[in-house]
């Protein structure tokens, strides 16, 4: 988070999956996640978009995502919908577990 005239700004990064590159798809969750962000005063620091990694169980770019935001303090990712972190809802929980014990909040803007 940083200040702005005495006001905190809440920072965020928006990550966005498709099981397969799918430009449109992936185009329409980010438009929502900025959306989201606009209304709820939340700056956008990054857009990272993961196509193709329906099967995989580590997500290249999210780790990578996870990475950046603990080096930067930035504290919220913005997802359309928890199963963009994960399909399996016992996964995704845990993964949401494990980004709050490092001090990073999973939002979702809705599909």
């Amino acid at each position: 988070m940083r200040k702005e005239k005495g006001n905190e700004v809440k920072q965020c990064v928006i990550y966005a999956r498709s099981a397969i590159w799918n430009k449109v798809k992936l185009d329409k969750q980010t438009a929502k996640c900025m959306w989201y962000a606009q209304i709820r005063g939340l700056e956008i620091c990054g857009i990272y978009k993961e196509g193709g990694a329906a099967m995989e169980k580590t997500l290249p770019v999210f780790q990578s995502v996870v990475a950046k935001m603990k080096a930067a303090s930035i504290g919220i990712i913005l997802v359309t919908d928890l199963s963009r972190i994960s399909r399996n809802a016992s996964v995704a929980k845990q993964t949401a577990n494990e980004l709050k014990r490092k001090h990073i909040k999973i939002l979702c803007a809705g599909k």
